[in-house]
C-alpha cells in the first residue's frame, strides 16, 4: 500500500515538473563549465552549490504552488507578470555585480582576468564571498523566473 502511494506521488511530481528537475541539475552545471567566467578553483564548488540551490528553490516553488494566486483574477494576472519580471531584473542585477567583482578581484591581484582565473586558488581570491553569492543569485533567480513563466502556461487549476 505504501508502495502505491509512493508511485502515485512520483507520478504526480513527474506530471507537474515536466523536466524541471533535470533542468535544475543540468543548467547550472553547463553554465559553470562553459557559460560564465569563473575561477578554475571555484568551478566545482559553484557548480555543486548552484545545482543544489536550484533543486531546492524548485522543490520549494513546487510545494508552494498552491499559494500562487489564480491567474484568472486581476491580482493573479498582474502577479504572473510581475514575479518573473522581478526575478529577471534580479538576475541581471546579480550578473552585473558578479562581473564587477570578478574583474575587481583580478585587478586587486594586479593580474589580467585570464591569468587570475587559472592561477588563483580559492583562498587567494579577493571578493570570493561576493562572487559566490552573486553567481548563485544569478542562476537561481533565472531558474525561478523560468519556473514562474512555465507555471503560468501549465497551471492545472486555471483550465476551463
Amino acid at each position: 500500500m505504501a508502495n502505491d502511494e509512493s508511485k502515485g506521488f512520483i507520478k504526480k511530481l513527474t506530471e507537474y515538473i515536466h523536466g524541471w528537475g533535470a533542468v535544475a541539475v543540468v543548467l547550472p552545471t553547463l553554465i559553470s563549465w562553459s557559460g560564465v567566467s569563473v575561477y578554475k578553483s571555484q568551478r566545482l564548488t559553484l557548480g555543486a552549490l548552484s545545482t543544489l540551490s536550484c533543486a531546492l528553490i524548485l522543490a520549494f516553488l513546487f510545494t508552494s504552488r498552491g499559494l500562487i494566486p489564480k491567474f484568472k483574477s486581476k491580482v493573479g494576472r498582474i502577479t504572473s507578470i510581475l514575479i518573473p519580471l522581478v526575478l529577471i531584473i534580479l538576475c541581471g542585477y546579480c550578473a552585473q555585480n558578479y562581473l564587477h567583482y570578478l574583474y575587481a578581484s583580478a585587478d586587486s591581484e594586479g593580474m589580467d582576468l585570464t591569468n587570475a582565473m587559472e592561477k588563483l586558488g580559492m583562498g587567494d581570491i579577493v571578493y570570493r564571498d561576493q562572487l559566490f553569492g552573486y553567481y548563485i543569485g544569478t542562476i537561481v533567480s533565472a531558474q525561478a523566473a523560468f519556473f514562474f513563466m512555465a507555471f503560468r502556461e501549465w497551471r492545472p487549476d486555471d483550465s476551463g
